[in-house]
């Protein structure tokens, strides 16, 4: 069976043309970590930090937010150097797509799992809520796909587990904050 030369050249186009039209540059994993850290750390600041003019509370949740982004960005990154962590470059996404018993972990209404979003470029700045849980399904996907054969993820999902925690307590702090400005401002 020969096959011509031009059905070569053809499909050979076709595949870079369709590589070229990808809207996200294929990235290894830590670069992908790094630009959620920077999101996680960008997020705090723009929305927790002088939040109440009269009061540092809103510094010191950014601080500390900012600080565990930070420590568990490093603790992700140094699992990217074990032989557990996983990466095939020609896998969409450089990983194993989720199974059905990794999926039933969380309600997934809770996080934004939409493929749309799965190399985050940008985060939603207009809606800070939907903005967060980006990020931290952002850190919940990375997590699953990469690291999900090292030591405490495959029973214990402790990074998967650890995204879920740290949405839901900023969470609680952003709406506390959101709420005594929205007290203040009734008041005067």
């Amino acid at each position: 069976m020969r096959i011509s030369s031009a059905v070569v050249i053809a499909s050979a186009q076709a595949a870079r043309k369709k590589e070229q039209d990808r809207k996200v540059p294929p990235r290894h994993p830590s670069q992908r970590l790094t630009t959620l850290i920077n999101f996680g750390i960008e997020w705090c600041h723009d929305n927790l930090r002088n939040m109440d003019p009269e009061s540092v509370r809103g510094d010191r949740l950014a601080d500390r937010f900012e600080k565990r982004f930070t420590i568990w960005g490093a603790k992700l990154r140094n699992l990217v150097e074990e032989e557990c962590f996983y990466f095939n470059p020609d896998l969409p996404h450089g990983g194993p797509g989720p199974s059905r018993k990794r999926r039933a972990m969380f309600d997934e209404s809770k996080l934004d799992v939409d493929d749309i979003h799965d190399d985050l470029l940008r985060y939603d700045q207009s809606n800070p809520i939907r903005g967060l849980k980006q990020i931290t399904t952002g850190f919940w996907k990375w997590s699953r796909r990469y690291i999900a054969d090292c030591p405490g993820q495959p029973k214990h999902k402790h990074h998967a587990k650890r995204a879920k925690n740290i949405y839901s307590k900023i969470l609680g702090y952003y709406k506390l904050l959101v709420d005594r400005q929205e007290q203040k401002a009734k008041t005067l």
